[in-house]
């Protein structure tokens, strides 16, 4: 089993989760490709079929299997890096322009996990999630946010994801 800071990716080796949002602050070429990949690792292991086997069905039933509340699944994430949850309501970080595509700016990577995790609290649901994928097709204009978020789904999707929540 994966570490709960590692995303297993399938046909490598897990990819580990801070390593992931530093490529995503810096615009790395490879994050939608690893996007990809875990997400079909990661539904196929919930339904118990081989990430090639994984068609846009399977897709469908695993996230009608997400938990109701995203939040306390994020506890995992903001304890790593000693910060509270930010509320739904706060306010973003970082410049649209600031997110597209692998050439721009490197940005703060708690800025990014910040973001993320605020539009994903405000947006969570299945078409959301598609959004989020859709962002990363682009290779020019692709979003470092919905990468982190879609990376967010697909822990949300492992059949592990409850040993990230932190008990009260």
């Amino acid at each position: 089993m994966s570490s709960p800071f590692n995303i297993p990716l399938e046909g490598q080796v897990d990819l580990p989760w801070d390593y992931f949002v530093l490529q995503a602050a810096r615009g790395g070429i490879r994050v939608p490709e690893w996007v990809g990949l875990a997400i079909t690792r990661s539904v196929g292991d919930h339904l118990g079929k081989s990430a090639d086997q994984v068609t846009g069905q399977d897709v469908d039933a695993a996230l009608e299997g997400l938990p109701g509340d995203p939040a306390p699944r994020l506890s995992w994430l903001f304890r790593r890096f000693e910060q509270p949850i930010p509320s739904p309501t706060a306010g973003l970080r970082l410049s649209e322009k600031s997110v597209r595509g692998s050439f721009r700016p490197v940005v703060a990577q708690l800025d990014l996990v910040h973001d993320a995790a605020v539009l994903l609290q405000q947006h969570y649901s299945a078409e959301h999630f598609f959004e989020c994928t859709e962002g990363l097709e682009d290779p020019d204009t692709w979003d470092a946010r919905a990468a982190v978020i879609a990376m967010l789904y697909v822990c949300l999707i492992r059949d592990s994801a409850a040993e990230y929540a932190v008990e009260p």
